[in-house]
């Protein structure tokens, strides 16, 4: 259901594919080439829900957001149930993704939820907790657009 949902998202000009996580970050569909692995996109989840744990703990809502690489961006829309990621070129048509993506966010959103028992890539292990990354990438209090980030 989610991947027939998501291969709608490809009929945008400029979308490469997408991809669902529930709220822990677990894969729960994917619509991408193959060459975008379920072991990555295992890693990716958790990372993403971080993000939006992050950006969200300045008190405002945050329902959706794009990061711009390179070659290509990542749409993720928050839904009650996860976070729908779109990975598009950079001349994808903004409107139209736009339209396509809250089309689809309406038909996924409560299909993640049928989906959590045998979620893709459930067998991953848990993120790493602060304590266990490196000190590099270890989390620290810090201010963003002059909100404090516990």
């Amino acid at each position: 259901m989610i991947g027939t949902a998501l291969a709608a998202l490809r009929d945008v000009d400029g979308v490469f594919g997408s991809f669902v996580v529930n709220r822990t970050g677990a894969l729960a569909g994917k619509d991408l080439p193959a060459v975008f692995e379920d072991r990555v996109l295992a890693e990716v989840g958790p990372r993403l829900v971080r993000l939006h744990d992050t950006l969200a703990a300045g008190g405002k809502p945050l329902d959706s957001c794009v990061m711009r690489f390179a070659d290509h961006k990542l749409h993720v829309r928050v839904l009650n149930n996860g976070l729908l990621c779109v990975l598009t070129s950079n001349q994808a048509n903004a409107s139209a993704l736009k339209m396509a993506v809250t089309l689809t966010a309406r038909r996924v959103d409560p299909a993640i939820v049928e989906a959590a028992p045998r979620a893709i890539g459930s067998q991953t292990p848990a993120p790493p907790t602060a304590s266990q990354a490196p000190p590099s990438v270890q989390r620290k209090p810090g201010v963003y657009r002059g909100n404090r980030i516990p």
